[in-house]
């Protein structure tokens, strides 16, 4: 499924409060909001937490798409893609009585956006993206539509402590000894969810950029809130004042 958080962020923005606010209230860190910026998945928790906060059901603020109908990949195909999504469009205004000045209040398009795209010109992915918030008897009838036109692609597991880079390790994934279980316990310092294979092979559940060099890693902590758990002790150096 693709999940997009356009109605979380209208929500608060009627409500006036900031993604930042929100995000300390409900005690989340900055990459799961970045995460949300991007429409990603993000814990249930942190799902359930804001619902809390802001008193509203999941529905409110989070929807579901079948991967189909991601139309963050309809650069493929466009004149086609844009045709199948024109005709449904044109279907669903007829259905439900909706005029280009509806659609254009309901999905926060320009007027003039949603008359050419009637009239048969092509429309950004964004622009796509906004009509989704027609709800889900037109994202549902897009999927129908679409087909197989847009199989959701397999992405090849990246494992935390081998990223294929030379055999190097992710530098986010770090690991802190519990005294009383008496093992490491795993974690990632970018706040990524992880999870074993059947093999106990360590990977990050969601798109962990896996930085393996100093270059890497500080172009990640840019996007990234980056958080060390545990205590650490700072050892010096030998002749080094402390």
């Amino acid at each position: 499924m693709a999940v997009y958080f356009y109605k979380l962020f209208d929500k608060i923005t009627e409500l006036n409060i900031t993604q930042k606010e929100l995000m300390q209230q409900i005690g989340a860190s900055s990459s799961t909001l970045a995460k949300m910026r991007n429409n990603q998945t993000v814990a249930l928790d942190v799902i359930v937490r804001i619902c809390d906060e802001l008193k509203c059901d999941i529905g409110d603020i989070v929807t579901c798409v079948p991967k189909k109908t991601d139309v963050q990949g309809i650069n493929n195909n466009t004149d086609r893609l844009n045709s199948i999504a024109r005709a449904v469009l044109n279907e669903y205004m007829s259905k439900n009585n909706l005029s280009l000045g509806d659609v254009a209040k309901i999905t926060s398009l320009s007027l003039n956006t949603v008359k050419s795209f009637v009239n048969g010109n092509n429309i950004s992915a964004a622009s796509h993206a906004k009509l989704l918030r027609l709800g889900e008897e037109y994202n549902q009838s897009l999927g129908n539509a679409f087909g197989d036109l847009m199989p959701a692609k397999t992405k090849k597991t990246i494992y935390c402590y081998s990223c294929g880079k030379r055999g190097n390790g992710c530098w986010a994934a770090q690991s802190l000894w519990n005294t009383e279980r008496k093992e490491f316990e795993h974690y990632c310092a970018f706040g990524f969810e992880q999870s074993f294979d059947e093999n106990q092979k360590l990977f990050a559940v969601q798109e962990c950029p896996h930085p393996t060099t100093g270059k890497e890693f500080a172009k990640a902590r840019e996007q990234y809130e980056f958080s060390l758990k545990g205590d650490y002790e700072y050892i010096p150096a030998k002749g080094e004042m402390v």
